[in-house]
């Protein structure tokens, strides 16, 4: 009976190791997606932030080339807005760009 015993002892000291490493597994598989999340999160932040530098850039250069000499923006408002700059004679925006 000494060497039934000893070889279940065996089995269960495998199975434990086979379980610690896939909990191992599992932890770094977690800490993976979340750093995944976060990157995904800052790229979408900094896309963001480029388009709305992009548009504050537009509304300048529409002022400075067609406001006329108070350098004024349209008086549209919204998406109608972003519309005027694409209808420029050379236009602010290239294509239409659906921005809402």
């Amino acid at each position: 009976m000494g060497d039934a015993m000893k070889s279940v002892t065996r089995r269960v000291i495998a199975w434990r190791r086979v379980l610690i490493i896939l909990i191992a597994f599992g932890l770094v598989i977690v800490y993976q997606v979340v750093q995944i999340n976060r990157s995904i999160r800052s790229a979408n932040f900094i896309g963001c932030a480029t388009n709305l530098r992009s548009l504050w850039q537009m509304q300048f250069n529409y002022a400075a080339q067609y406001g006329g000499p108070n350098q004024s923006l349209p008086t549209e408002t919204g998406a109608a807005f972003w519309l005027t700059l694409q209808k420029t004679p050379k236009p602010m925006i290239e294509g239409y760009e659906p921005f809402f």
